[in-house]
């Protein structure tokens, strides 16, 4: 709420308008000559936090103190139409930017300007009133669009992909062999694509191959020409071919025949160590794989083989999943809107809070593609300029059906001496009944049956 006990009595102007400030969205913090508190709205004490003084009176946050120069506000004169305007050191900055951690962990970006009020020789002091504004979206947006927020063009603050990004960063213009893991939908093949535009190979090809697609008899003959055996070096099949000088992109490697896995890792092996006397060198190829699976368990399960994996796996990188960068959401969210106000020349500008807590929520078993398919959905169905709840996948913005409740057993709660009343009641109740006595007592009809035998033996009557 607005401060009760402001520093000083307020010019009346200023007063009059206090109703209307406090309600305004933008935050406003009016400041005394020596940069006291006088009177803040409850917009402004939502963007920073205020704390006290000394004296335990409450007192400006130390971020916007920052705006106002030490010492007494200074105030200008009144400029006349041939004075000269006074020097920028005379005066506060029109428009700053502040930049503080937000309850969610994340920076929020407040623009603040600071508006003077002179006052007069026998009037009310001069005061200083600093206004914000919350740009914490917008500013995201303009990074990500930008590719400057998170990494390599990602739009991201998740700390574990943001290390991942490093990670590429560091091992893209090398040819080490690189194993990227993560769930369907994670980015794996955009960050293949990155780790190659990187790399020294970004003049040459990019070929990718899908191992769980094609039957693996077509598969291993796009890696191996001619069977590997013991002293036996494949021959090579045309996709090794097709990437030579560039990068191989295989998805999904513990899918491969054990006679293709034996191949790569050939390949890899001579690569690593050159064959001595051998009358031509291994293909100059990188390669690239991926799996959405732990390879361990792969391993374990006899679908990969271990020094393969070795091989692959000498700097493995894990995207995660899109359920835990709800941070995200809001950003990828707008990003994807600007992409698709371009392609459809359709005037949709945001978003609604109650929409964007759906998609936050939401679990994205798909990740990045299904929130991409989710957005375009909504994008296309929106009929105004924001999308709503209504504009959703069903399967976002309605919860998903709850299993039938099971039925309390009433009898449970019943001393056993009046159970046979509680029958007795549900039985008049249902007309005698007995499927629909026992479903409203909430046990079976053979429970219903084994009861009243037992207290008919117990209490014949």
């Amino acid at each position: 709420m607005a401060s009760d006990t402001p520093h000083q009595t307020l010019p009346d102007p200023i007063a009059q308008a206090i109703p209307i400030l406090e309600v305004l969205g933008e935050g406003i913090v009016l400041a005394d000559r020596s940069g006291g508190l006088v009177w803040a709205n409850q917009a402004a004490r939502e963007l920073v936090p205020f704390g006290h003084d000394a004296g335990g009176a409450e007192a400006i946050p130390e971020v916007l103190r920052g705006l106002l120069v030490p010492g007494p506000v200074p105030i200008p004169k009144p400029v006349s139409a041939t004075a000269s305007p006074p020097n920028k050191e005379d005066r506060h900055p029109a428009l700053r930017s502040l930049t503080l951690a937000g309850p969610d962990g994340l920076d929020r970006v407040l623009l603040a300007t600071v508006v003077e009020f002179p006052g007069g020789a026998e009037g009310p002091p001069p005061l200083a009133a600093i206004i914000l504004r919350d740009a914490t979206e917008e500013t995201r947006l303009r990074e990500a669009l930008a590719g400057r927020l998170g990494r390599l063009g990602w739009i991201t603050r998740h700390p574990p992909l943001l290390d991942a990004l490093r990670v590429v960063e560091q091992v893209a213009d090398t040819d080490v062999p690189v194993l990227l893991l993560g769930e369907p939908g994670t980015g794996k093949e955009k960050l293949a694509r990155v780790l190659h535009l990187r790399s020294r190979r970004r003049t040459a090809p990019f070929v990718p191959l899908l191992c769980d697609g094609p039957p693996a008899e077509i598969v291993e003959a796009d890696l191996v020409d001619r069977p590997v055996g013991r002293g036996r070096r494949p021959g090579w099949g045309p996709k090794i071919f097709e990437a030579s000088g560039g990068t191989l992109f295989l998805q999904e490697i513990s899918t491969l025949s054990p006679r293709a896995q034996a191949a790569l890792f050939r390949l890899l092996e001579d690569q690593r160590h050159p064959p001595t006397g051998a009358s031509d060198s291994p293909p100059n190829v990188r390669l690239i794989a991926t799996s959405c699976s732990d390879p361990r368990t792969a391993i374990r399960q006899g679908a990969l083989r271990l020094d393969l994996y070795h091989r692959l796996g000498v700097v493995p990188i894990v995207l995660p999943p899109l359920r835990d960068r709800a941070p995200d959401i809001p950003i990828l969210v707008q990003a994807l809107l600007e992409d698709m106000r371009r392609r459809y020349g359709k005037a949709v500008t945001g978003i609604s809070e109650n929409a964007l807590a759906d998609l936050a929520g939401y679990a994205w078993p798909g990740n990045l593609r299904e929130l991409e398919r989710a957005v375009e959905h909504a994008f296309i169905r929106c009929t105004g300029d924001t999308i709503g709840r209504r504009d959703l996948p069903s399967e976002i913005s309605e919860p998903p059906p709850q299993p039938p409740a099971r039925p309390v057993n009433l009898l449970r709660r019943v001393p056993l001496e009046k159970q046979r009343r509680v029958i007795e009641e549900a039985l008049r109740e249902t007309g005698g009944h007995r499927s629909k006595a026992a479903a409203l007592l909430g046990v079976t009809r053979v429970t219903l049956w084994k009861k009243l035998k037992a207290l008919s033996a117990a209490d014949p009557r």
